[in-house]
C-alpha cells in the first residue's frame, strides 16, 4: 500500500512536471516571447507593446520622411503596412496585434538586402488559412510544414508573404527562410536571449512606454558595407569593432531626436570596452574644435591612449606616451570627398608641458616654424596618427604644437594652421550655438563621446557610395548628432541628442585655409579633374609656381613656369578621350597641362614677345576643333590651330596694336566674326582669314570688357565698356552708339546674372553695386559706402552667376547673390579674385599666400 501511494505520488508529481513544462517551459509554450523567435544575426530589433506602438512612435515623427529614404527603415515601413493590410482579413489576428506585444526585426538574406520579420505575443490565437486580396488581387496560397509546424505562404503579383504559429507566437514575414527560422529558433531555444551581451542590455532596457530599438553594430557594418565602393567596404568594418549591441529609446520632436540608451560592453577587444573606469569632461577640448568639424570622437581611458592599439610601436609609447595624458579627440572637419587623412586631426592632454616640448624637439629634430605665436614641429615618420585614432596609415610625416595644454597634431601642415586659427580667432564648435543645445542635452562627463555633423557629411557619402540612394537622404536638416557613453557595470549608459531642423539650415563659416608658397599672383580658376571626377582649384604665385589644390584644400602637386598666366584658362578634352587638360597663355606663350601637371605634347608653344592678352578659343562647329588666338606686345595676333599648327592668315596677323582683352566669335547672316579690340581704342572685325570684314572702327577709349553679341537685341549688334565707364553698341557695319552708365561709376562689367541669356550691366557707384539690363531696366541695388576702393569681380558657371566686390586694402570681400542678396556669413577676409565650386556650396578666394575657402551652403 505504502509503495502504491508512493508510485501514486510520484505520478502526480511527474504528470505535474510534465504539464508546467507543456504550458510553462515546452518552446513555444505560453511562456515563449516574440525576442525568442529573432535571429541572433540581426541588424536591428524593435521591440514594442504592440503594432500601433510602432506606427505611432515612428511612422508619424516628424523626421520619418527623410528617414524613409534609408531603405532599411523604408522596409520596415513596408513591412508593417503589410501586416497591417493581411490583419484586415482576419479581425482576431487584428485584435491580437492591437494587444499583443510585437518584435520587428531585420536580418540580411543576402549581398544589401535584408528583410523584416514580425513576431506577436497572442493570447488564445489560432492560425488559419485567409483570404487576403491586395488592390484588387486575391493572394494564392499553400501550405507546408516546417519543424512539425504549419506555415501558409501567400503569393500576388510582386509581393511574397508567410506566416506561421509556434505556441502563442505569431510569425511574418516577406521571406519564407526567416519564418522557418525563428520556428527553429523558439522550438530550440537558440534564438538572440541566448546572445549574453544582448541580453544584458535587452533586460535594462526595456520598457512598455515607447518601443526599444536594438542594433547589433557588426551586422549592421557588413550590411551597411555592401553600399559602400569596394576601396571603403574595409573601413566600413571598424564599426563592427566598437562594441556588439546598443539599445536606443528615441523620442521625436519637431526639434531632434532623444536618444538614451545602453551599450554592452562584454565583447572581447572592443573598443568600448577599453573606456570602463575613468570619466571625463570635454568643455576645453571644444576650444580647438574646428567650427565645421564634420565628426570626432572622444575618449578617456583607465589603461591609456594606447593599450588598445595592439601594433602600437614601444618607441611611439616611450617618445610620446611619458607626457601624454589619457584622453585624446580625433576629428575631421568637413571633407570634399573621400579622402580624409588631410583633414584630420587629434587633441592630446599634455600632463607635463616642458617633457613634452623637449620630446619634441627631439623627434622633430629641431625642424619647427613659428605660426601664429605657437611653434610648430615637423615630426617624420611616426605611427601617431594610427596609434591614437586606429585610422591612417603609419609611419607618416606629422606636425605638432602645444597649445595650453594641449597638443595638435595633424599630417596637413594647413590643417593644424587651420586648427590654431579656430582657437586664436575663437572660431570653434564652442562658439556653435547648435553644438552647445546638443551639449545640454547629454551628460556632462563620460567616457567615450562621439559627434557627427550630417550637414557636413553629404560630398563624403556622395564619394563612397557604390550608389545614389544615400543621396537621397537630406543632410541639411541634421546639423548635429552627440552620443555620449558613461561606463557602468557590463555596459555603458547612452545619452544624446540629434539637432533637426524642418528646412535645411545654411551652413556658413570658414571651410579651410592653405598656405602656399608666395602670395597668389592669378587666379584662382576652375578646373574639372577627370581623375578625381571633382572640380580642382588652380592658380599662380608671385614666383610664377602653379597649383592644383583639391576641393578640400590638399595641394596636388605645383610646378615652376616661367611666366606670369595671362588671366584666361579652360579644361579641355585634346584627344577626346575623356582625359582633362588645362589650357591657358602665360606671358612666354601657350602652355598645356595635364592633370598630373606635366606638358602635353607639342607644348609649351613660344613666342618671341611678350603676350598681353587672355588665351581665346574659337570652336566654328562646336565639335572641339578649336583655334587658339593670342596677342602680343610686339602689336601682332598670332593663331593656332588645335594642335598648335600657324592659322593661315593669322600666323601673324602684323600691325593689330596691343591686345589685352579677349577676342569674340560672332555668326550673322551666314558669315564669321572675329572681333577684337586693342590699347588703342581701335575694334576690328575679321573673317576666318584674318581679313577685314569691315574698315577698323575707332572709339575715344580703350575697352575694358570684351566685345560681345547683344542678346537683347540680335546678333547684328555688340555691346562692351570702355575705360569711361561708358556703354558701347556697336553694329557689325561698324556704327558705335556709347552712352555713360552712370553719373558716377566706379567700376563696371557684363555679366547674365540671372542666368536667362540675356546679358547684363553690374556697376558700382559711390553708395550702391547696381545690376541692370541693357536696355536699363532695374534689377537690383545693393547698398554700400566708400566705393572708392572697392573692385568688381565675377563668377559664373552653367547654373549660377555670382559678384564679388572687395577693398583689397580692407580685405573685405561681400560675395552677391544672383538677386542682389548677400550670402550668408559674408563679407570675409580675402583679397582677390574667387570661384565657386562644390555644386555652388564652396566659395574660394584668396589672402596673402593662403588660399582661403568658406562654406556657402
Amino acid at each position: 500500500m505504502h509503495n502504491k501511494r508512493l508510485i501514486f505520488w510520484i505520478v502526480i508529481v511527474l504528470a505535474a512536471l510534465a504539464a508546467s513544462w507543456y504550458f510553462f517551459m515546452r518552446p513555444g509554450g505560453i511562456k515563449s516571447e516574440p525576442i525568442d523567435a529573432i535571429s541572433s544575426n540581426a541588424l536591428i530589433v524593435i521591440d514594442a507593446k504592440n503594432l500601433a506602438a510602432i506606427e505611432n512612435n515612428f511612422f508619424s515623427a516628424p523626421q520619418w520622411n527623410d528617414l524613409r529614404s534609408i531603405k532599411l527603415l523604408n522596409d520596415l515601413e513596408v513591412g508593417t503596412q503589410l501586416l497591417n493590410n493581411f490583419s484586415d482579413t482576419d479581425p482576431d489576428l487584428k485584435n491580437a496585434l492591437a494587444t499583443g506585444k510585437i518584435v520587428a526585426s531585420a536580418v540580411t538574406v543576402n549581398a544589401g538586402n535584408a528583410e523584416y520579420i514580425f513576431a506577436c505575443k497572442t493570447s488564445g490565437y489560432r492560425l488559419k488559412k485567409l483570404t487576403w486580396t491586395l488592390d484588387d488581387n486575391t493572394a494564392e496560397v499553400q501550405s507546408y510544414s516546417s519543424n512539425k509546424e504549419l506555415v501558409y505562404s501567400y503569393k500576388i503579383p510582386g509581393i511574397k508573404v508567410s506566416c506561421a504559429m509556434v505556441g502563442n507566437i505569431f510569425l511574418f514575414s516577406t521571406s519564407a527562410v526567416l519564418v522557418e527560422s525563428a520556428i527553429s529558433q523558439i522550438k530550440s531555444s537558440t534564438g538572440l536571449n541566448t546572445d549574453i551581451a544582448f541580453k544584458n542590455i535587452y533586460n535594462q532596457s526595456i520598457k512598455d512606454t515607447i518601443p526599444n530599438v536594438f542594433i547589433n553594430l557588426e551586422q549592421l557594418s557588413f550590411y551597411a558595407g555592401s553600399f559602400l565602393k569596394k576601396d571603403y567596404y574595409k573601413a566600413s568594418q571598424q564599426l563592427a569593432g566598437f562594441t556588439s549591441w546598443i539599445s536606443l529609446d528615441l523620442k521625436f520632436s519637431e526639434s531632434g531626436i532623444g536618444i538614451s540608451g545602453y551599450a554592452s560592453s562584454s565583447k572581447i577587444n572592443a573598443v568600448l570596452s577599453g573606456y570602463t573606469n575613468a570619466e571625463f569632461n570635454f568643455d576645453d577640448v571644444d576650444n580647438f574644435l574646428i567650427r565645421n568639424t564634420a565628426f570626432a570622437f572622444q575618449g578617456n581611458s583607465a589603461l591609456g591612449i594606447f593599450e588598445n592599439r595592439k601594433n602600437t610601436s614601444s618607441n611611439i609609447k616611450s617618445d610620446w606616451g611619458t607626457w601624454l595624458g589619457t584622453s585624446f579627440t580625433y576629428a575631421i572637419s568637413q571633407p570634399y570627398d573621400a579622402s580624409l587623412n588631410n583633414k584630420s586631426y587629434i587633441i592630446m592632454q599634455v600632463i607635463d608641458e616642458d617633457l613634452a616640448l623637449k620630446s619634441l624637439s627631439i623627434l622633430s629634430e629641431n625642424s619647427s616654424s613659428n605660426y601664429n605665436q605657437y611653434v610648430i614641429y615637423t615630426i617624420p615618420k611616426t605611427e601617431i596618427m594610427h596609434a591614437i585614432s586606429g585610422f591612417g596609415k603609419g609611419p607618416e610625416t606629422v606636425y605638432a604644437s602645444v597649445v595650453q595644454g594641449y597638443i595638435l597634431v595633424s599630417t596637413s601642415i594647413n590643417q593644424l594652421m587651420n586648427v590654431i586659427d579656430a582657437y586664436v580667432n575663437q572660431q570653434t564648435l564652442k562658439q556653435d550655438k547648435d553644438y552647445e543645445n546638443l551639449k545640454s542635452q547629454v551628460a556632462s562627463n563620460c567616457n567615450y563621446s562621439v559627434y557627427l555633423n550630417p550637414a557636413l557629411m553629404s560630398a563624403l557619402v556622395q564619394n563612397t557610395f557604390a550608389s545614389d540612394s544615400a543621396n537621397a537622404f537630406p543632410f541639411q536638416k541634421y546639423n548635429g548628432l552627440l552620443m555620449r557613453f558613461s561606463a557602468t557595470k557590463n555596459m555603458h549608459i547612452v545619452s544624446g541628442d540629434i539637432l533637426y531642423a524642418s528646412k535645411a539650415k545654411q551652413q556658413s563659416g570658414i571651410a579651410w585655409k592653405t598656405q602656399i608658397d608666395n602670395p597668389i599672383l592669378n587666379g584662382p580658376y576652375t578646373v574639372f579633374n577627370h581623375i578625381s571626377g571633382k572640380e580642382n582649384i588652380f592658380l599662380q604665385d608671385t614666383a610664377l609656381q602653379v597649383y592644383l589644390i583639391s576641393p578640400d584644400g590638399s595641394i596636388e602637386w605645383k610646378r615652376k613656369l616661367n611666366a606670369p598666366l595671362t588671366d584666361k584658362l579652360y579644361t579641355i578634352d585634346f584627344y577626346k578621350n575623356g582625359k582633362k587638360q588645362i589650357l591657358f597663355a602665360a606671358a612666354d606663350g601657350i602652355h598645356m597641362l595635364d592633370m598630373l601637371g606635366r606638358d602635353v605634347e607639342g607644348f609649351p608653344i613660344s613666342v618671341t614677345t611678350e603676350v598681353t592678352s587672355p588665351l581665346s578659343l574659337i570652336d566654328y562647329d562646336g565639335k572641339g576643333d578649336y583655334r587658339m588666338f593670342i596677342g602680343c606686345q610686339n602689336g601682332n595676333i598670332y593663331g593656332y590651330y588645335k594642335d598648335g599648327k600657324p592659322l593661315p592668315g593669322w600666323s601673324p596677323l602684323k600691325k593689330s596694336g596691343v591686345i589685352t582683352n579677349e577676342f569674340s566669335y560672332v555668326f550673322s547672316n551666314q558669315k564669321d566674326y572675329i572681333l577684337y579690340s586693342n590699347a588703342e581704342g581701335i575694334i576690328n572685325l575679321k573673317n576666318r582669314k584674318g581679313e577685314n570684314r569691315i574698315k577698323s572702327v575707332k572709339n575715344d577709349f580703350a575697352l575694358i570688357t570684351a566685345l560681345i553679341p547683344d542678346d537683347t537685341k540680335n546678333t547684328n549688334q555688340l555691346i562692351a565698356i570702355d575705360k569711361q565707364y561708358k556703354l558701347l553698341q556697336i553694329t557689325l557695319d561698324g556704327k558705335i552708339t556709347s552712352n555713360s552708365i552712370s553719373n558716377e561709376t566706379k567700376d563696371a562689367t557684363l555679366l547674365d546674372i540671372n542666368r536667362d541669356n540675356k546679358t547684363d550691366l553690374i556697376y558700382l557707384t559711390s553708395t550702391a553695386l547696381v545690376a541692370e539690363s541693357i536696355d536699363k531696366k532695374p534689377l537690383w541695388s545693393f547698398p554700400i559706402d566708400n566705393t572708392d576702393e572697392y573692385k568688381i569681380y565675377t563668377y559664373s558657371n552653367s547654373k549660377n552667376a555670382y559678384i564679388g566686390i572687395i577693398n583689397p586694402q580692407l580685405q573685405k570681400f561681400f560675395l552677391i547673390q544672383s538677386d542682389g542678396t548677400l550670402t550668408n556669413s559674408f563679407p570675409v577676409e580675402a583679397s582677390g579674385d574667387f570661384i565657386v565650386i562644390e555644386k555652388g556650396n564652396l566659395f574660394v578666394s584668396s589672402n596673402g599666400n593662403f588660399v582661403v575657402a568658406y562654406n556657402i551652403q
